[in-house]
Formats: C-alpha cells, sequence, structure tokens
C-alpha cells in the first residue's frame, strides 16, 4: 500500500474498511481518508474475534513505527478493539488505540448521522523482526458472555497511514 494518504485508491474498499471522499465524508487529509465501520453491537451470545482491517506495509531499513492520524467514529466507552503490527511469520506488536478527547461533532459519512471525537494521532511500534514488509490489522475483540448481547464498538477514520 501507497503511503499516500489513501488519495491513489481508486477502488471503494482496501483491507476491510471503506475509501471515502470528501463528497461523502468529514476526511482528515486531501481528499480521501479510510473509514472502518462503526458496530452497534451484537445479538445476545459469544461473538468470536473479527479482523476489521488488514494491510501491507512497505518498509525501509531505519524504520521504527507505524504512524497515522485518525478520528473515534461514534465514540463510546467500550476498549473493544486493537491494532496488531506483525511481520509475514513473525513477531507482532499489539495497542490499543483509542481517542478520549472531548468534545465530539457531528457529522455524516456515507449518508449516515456519526460522532466524531478530535483529530488524534497513533504511533505503534514495529516488531523487533521487521525487515522489508509488516501487515496492520485492526481487531475487534471476541465476546464470551452468552446471556450478553456483543457491546458497540467505534469506528475510525484513518488516514497518512505510514511507516517511518
Amino acid at each position: 500500500m501507497p503511503e499516500d494518504g489513501f488519495e491513489s485508491a481508486a477502488i471503494a474498499t482496501l483491507g476491510g474498511a471503506q475509501i471515502v471522499a470528501d463528497t461523502s465524508a468529514p476526511v482528515i487529509t486531501g481528499a480521501r481518508s479510510l473509514y472502518i465501520l462503526a458496530s452497534s453491537g451484537g445479538v445476545p451470545g459469544t461473538k468470536p474475534q473479527q479482523t476489521q482491517l488488514a494491510l501491507r506495509l512497505t518498509v525501509a531499513p531505519g524504520d521504527t513505527v507505524v504512524r497515522f492520524a485518525y478520528r473515534a467514529v461514534n465514540p463510546n466507552s467500550f476498549d473493544g478493539t486493537y491494532f496488531a503490527v506483525a511481520t509475514p511469520g513473525g513477531r507482532m506488536t499489539v495497542m490499543s488505540v483509542r481517542s478520549t478527547a472531548t468534545p465530539t461533532t457531528s457529522a455524516t459519512i456515507a449518508d449516515q448521522a456519526v460522532t466524531l471525537r478530535p483529530l488524534a494521532m497513533a504511533e505503534i511500534p514495529l516488531p523487533a523482526d521487521a525487515s522489508s514488509e509488516v501487515v496492520i490489522a485492526r481487531i475487534v475483540r471476541g465476546t464470551g458472555c452468552t446471556g450478553m448481547p456483543a457491546p458497540p464498538v467505534e469506528g475510525m477514520l484513518i488516514d497518512d497511514l505510514r511507516v517511518e
């Protein structure tokens, strides 16, 4: 995936998330951002872990972190997601990325009313064995409460995704 802020993406979805344009969403930088959908939760019962996004990124010599700008979409208090950065067949770094800044603002993404937290930056260390590429994934934790509905999961607008 090129480090161009999703500007060269000529498709509607990428790695399990939607590419949104400034005509349909409040993008972060340029004319496009990546949108990982929020979920309202689910029916009672157990829910397996789910990958919402998975992208391969090129690593250059001397790179140490994955960075990106983001805004939480329909934020809530449930910390049900995390990002994993992994080398194919190797090690993995895991980090929860959440914005707690307030206030929220109202917006529309793909004709849906949403609330957004202010812009924040994420920095996730590369695994120690990272060499030429890594995979970044956003994972929703599974739930094991059989009598309770799955909690809602906040969405995320992402831009300026890069390895540095």
